[in-house]
């Protein structure tokens, strides 16, 4: 039921029908002739209104199904990416293991990512874009370079689903952040 009082409301449109058609009678005079057409005409007044009152509650119900379904996808495709990328975050240092992770990830975007809003998006994507260099960039070996900054850089952008797609979809975010993110990346 969109409406608590819609049964009222039906009754008072038709309500509205017979009071036309009295009002028809007191206009016309009360003759053998006059008395069914205006009962008619109120009923057929009345039963109208009901009709428009039905077509606009039936298309405002339409529109509260298409919302709801909506919001249902998008919070399970949130849930699934939350998902993925824990699964993610827990392997991140595991090898060839990761890759098989990230491509099954990638094939969930693909079919998914339309349901995400746009920070998790946007997060999630660059997440996987990070998670196979993420392990290289901690074994590479290059004494004229300094990889710390771009080890954080690489870890900064891999947990950052963890903090968005929670708050985009506005859930209560973890009390114990530490617990969340308890697999940092060494440092260097």
């Amino acid at each position: 039921m969109l409406y608590k009082n819609e049964n009222i409301i039906r009754i008072i449109l038709l309500s509205i029908g017979a009071i036309l058609g009295t009002a028809l009678m007191l206009i016309f005079g009360n003759t053998n002739i006059t008395l069914p057409v205006t009962a008619i005409v109120g009923m057929i007044f009345g039963s109208t209104l009901t009709f428009i009152f039905n077509r606009f509650l039936s298309r405002q119900s339409f529109k509260q199904q298409l919302l709801l379904t909506n919001i249902s996808t998008k919070l399970n495709a949130h849930q699934q990416a939350f998902s993925i990328w824990w699964d993610i975050r827990s392997n991140i240092n595991q090898g060839e293991k990761i890759y098989e992770i990230v491509v099954k990830a990638h094939d969930w975007w693909q079919n998914n990512c339309l349901y995400l809003y746009p920070k998790s998006r946007k997060a999630f994507y660059n997440c996987l874009l990070f998670a196979t260099s993420h392990r290289d960039l901690m074994i590479v070996q290059n004494p004229n370079y300094d990889y710390r900054k771009d080890i954080k850089e690489s870890w900064d952008t891999i947990i950052a689903p963890g903090l968005i797609i929670p708050e985009e979809v506005e859930l209560e975010s973890f009390e114990d952040q530490d617990q969340l993110f308890k697999f940092k990346s060494p440092s260097v």
